[in-house]
């Protein structure tokens, strides 16, 4: 989105920077670009907006925002130091990837770190089996742990196809601090064009694709189901399934540590009322 809207913006600008809006819309993301007057040294701005089914970006005329800005306002970020999601590091891969998401489910994995680092907060002294404390140092980690013991975090973009055993973990689910929900059989492959995808061929379904957010994570975007619904993809225009809204788009992020993936979800569709401490992770062994 970045690049599209900087380009659309070179006749107006030189010199131009973006700041992105991180939640945009369900169908266009918003940018705002600053530079200099061509052949001159005044600041001027436009506003783009970047059509996400074309990927075509348009600009509008140059703004004196910053002449127009009061006394004592903060600037606006650059896209280099946009801070609300991950931290800081997500860049134009990672804006891209959040761009496909309704806005609430956006602001649900830009908000899923801070939820996992609450409920952690809250279940610290809890005793677990040892497959549950990997999962939950893993957690902490991508919660944002600075823990000298910290388990890495690599984002899983390359991966070999396999069906390996696949572990589900529900956490701060009503009075349950952890609970192992059960095993199933997981498949991990790469799609035609070059994604990973992810299925849980067992239990309650679930079908996803990882796109690469930044070089620890990455985005689930996808779908649950039964075995006898048809919906199979994330779909923005019917996010609920057919006749069960307890299954449809879910997403999330994913890491890999320790020869594992680790998938990380929010919220379980159709829980009421709605949980914040809730957070689940589905571990695939043998990645």
């Amino acid at each position: 989105m970045s690049t599209s809207c900087l380009a659309a913006a070179a006749p107006l600008l030189d010199g131009a920077t973006a700041t992105v809006d991180p939640f945009g819309s369900a169908h266009f993301g918003l940018a705002v670009l600053a530079g200099r007057e061509p052949g001159g040294t005044a600041t001027r701005s436009v506003i783009c907006a970047y059509d996400k089914a074309s990927g075509r970006a348009e600009v509008g005329g140059a703004l004196e925002l910053a002449q127009a800005m009061p006394t004592g306002a903060r600037e606006a970020s650059r896209t280099g130091d946009l801070a609300a999601p991950f931290g800081g590091r997500c860049a134009e891969e990672c804006e891209a990837a959040l761009s496909t998401l309704s806005d609430g489910d956006r602001e649900a994995v830009i908000g899923l770190p801070t939820r996992i680092a609450r409920t952690l907060a809250a279940l610290e002294g809890t005793e677990t089996d040892g497959g549950t404390r990997q999962a939950l140092d893993v957690a902490a980690s991508v919660a944002g742990s600075d823990a000298a013991n910290a388990p890495a975090l690599v984002a899983p973009v390359n991966v070999t196809p396999v069906e390996a055993e696949c572990t589900l973990r529900w956490f701060g689910f009503l009075d349950e601090s952890a609970k192992t929900v059960g095993t199933h059989r997981c498949t991990v492959a790469a799609a035609a064009d070059g994604s990973v995808t992810i299925e849980k061929l067992t239990g309650e379904r679930l079908r996803l694709r990882l796109l690469p957010l930044n070089d620890r994570l990455s985005l689930t975007v996808g779908r649950s189901f039964l075995a006898d619904q048809p919906e199979r993809a994330y779909d923005l225009e019917a996010p609920l399934n057919a006749g069960n809204g307890n299954f449809g788009n879910v997403v999330g992020l994913a890491t890999r540590s320790g020869g594992q993936i680790h998938l990380f979800g929010g919220a379980e569709l159709g829980m009421q009322p709605a949980d914040d401490t809730f957070f689940s992770i589905l571990t695939i062994s043998g990645t």
